[in-house]
């Protein structure tokens, strides 16, 4: 059927009939035999075989057509719109995010030529597409948890406690253990410590079934590499809607829903974040005064259909905890700049400011590291 769309789709007629059925295939309701594959398998093979190049072609081929978007009943972008939020929903899972890391360079070439053409981008709907395939490879990658650098899938370092933390080097391994993560290493969260935990809300315990244990460490890891890079990205957003609240960012709970494509991210104030006196009395007794509260959301898919009883898509929610200063004292360019400079493969030219805050985080590093000589291995000690 893709086949089908990239290379003999060239009327609007037969491209409409290709989206519609790519569609019906691939989401949880597609289907009607027993044994169907589950939806991530089944939009890995899809993404495999140019799924997401194909729906970026029928935007450049169709956009501008008057029957491109259809009021009155479903239409190509309806299709299209729909393949790509059922792509954005397991793009955390293993096998799509696999199969999106094969196919990256092809979807990103396609994307940058559609940028450009002013055509689609003056489009407001073909912008919406385009917007959800960019946020489906932003989704995608692995990255440091504590400095945000890009790693290859080979780089990659696990910690050893838990196993779900990922980084580059023992250095920030280290680094990001004596400021909170020794804390929670391998310990569920629990209302009276919530102001410091940092790691897995929801769901409170890990299926029993080793195949769908395997995936849900999978789907935690893949968050936790993105998580910080999510943050930077939308640190002028965040930054924002605190100040519309007149909120210091240590008294926020930023929320990024990964569930909708694009993520939403909303600020509020911790005292209306819990809806307990419990949750607010021990966050507000645990919680730091220097750090900011985020809060992530995704959608857990294991059997292909919901999980639930009643119908519903499990929720999968991780606490992190980042120095508020990374938001508060520097422009987005200059925290950009901060974190490529934790890497000493990369660099960069700073401003005067930018250097002030670098040589004091540095001067704290290396009190941090002088502390660590005699690092323990247990607790995730070690890689």
């Amino acid at each position: 059927m893709i086949d089908m769309g990239i290379w003999h789709s060239f009327d609007f007629d037969t491209a409409e009939f290709v989206a519609e059925m790519s569609s019906y295939m691939i989401t949880r309701k597609g289907g009607v035999e027993k044994r169907r594959l589950p939806i991530d398998v089944r939009i890995a093979f899809a993404i495999r075989a140019g799924l997401i190049e194909m729906c970026l072609g029928f935007v450049q081929q169709f956009g501008s057509d008057e029957s491109f978007i259809n009021d009155t009943f479903l239409s190509i972008f309806d299709y299209i719109k729909r393949i790509f939020k059922s792509v954005h929903e397991v793009s955390l899972h293993k096998k799509p995010a696999k199969a999106i890391r094969h196919k990256r360079e092809d979807i990103e070439k396609e994307l940058k030529c559609l940028e450009k053409e002013e055509v689609v981008t003056k489009n407001p709907k073909c912008k919406e597409l385009l917007d959800m395939a960019r946020s489906i490879l932003n989704l995608n990658g692995s990255y440091c948890c504590r400095c945000s650098k890009s790693l290859s899938r080979t780089e990659v370092k696990l910690c050893h406690g838990c196993g779900c933390m990922a980084y580059c080097s023992k250095a920030c391994q280290k680094e990001d253990w004596l400021n909170g993560h020794k804390l929670t290493c391998c310990k569920s969260h629990t209302d009276e410590t919530s102001g410091q935990f940092q790691g897995r809300v929801l769901p409170e315990t890990l299926p029993v079934c080793p195949r769908i244990a395997a995936k849900f460490k999978e789907l935690e890891i893949n968050m936790n590499m993105i998580q910080l890079k999510l943050l930077l990205d939308n640190s002028e957003t965040i930054l924002s809607q605190a100040k519309a609240l007149d909120l210091h960012l240590s008294d926020c709970v930023v929320s990024l829903d990964l569930r909708y494509c694009p993520p939403t991210i909303g600020v509020k104030k911790y005292t209306h974040w819990f809806d307990t006196p419990e949750e607010k009395r021990g966050f507000d007794e645990t919680r730091s005064k220097e750090n900011i509260t985020c809060i992530y959301f995704s959608h857990v898919f294991f059997n292909g259909e919901s999980d639930e009883d009643d119908g519903t898509i499990p929720v999968f929610q991780i606490q992190k905890l980042y120095p508020s200063e990374w938001l508060m004292k520097q422009s987005k360019s200059v925290i950009s700049t901060c974190v490529v400079s934790l890497s000493p493969s990369k660099s960069s030219v700073a401003s005067p400011a930018a250097v002030d805050s670098l040589s004091e985080h540095k001067r704290l590093h290396n009190i941090q590291m002088n502390k660590a000589r005699w690092f323990p291995r247990s607790y995730g000690g070690y890689f």
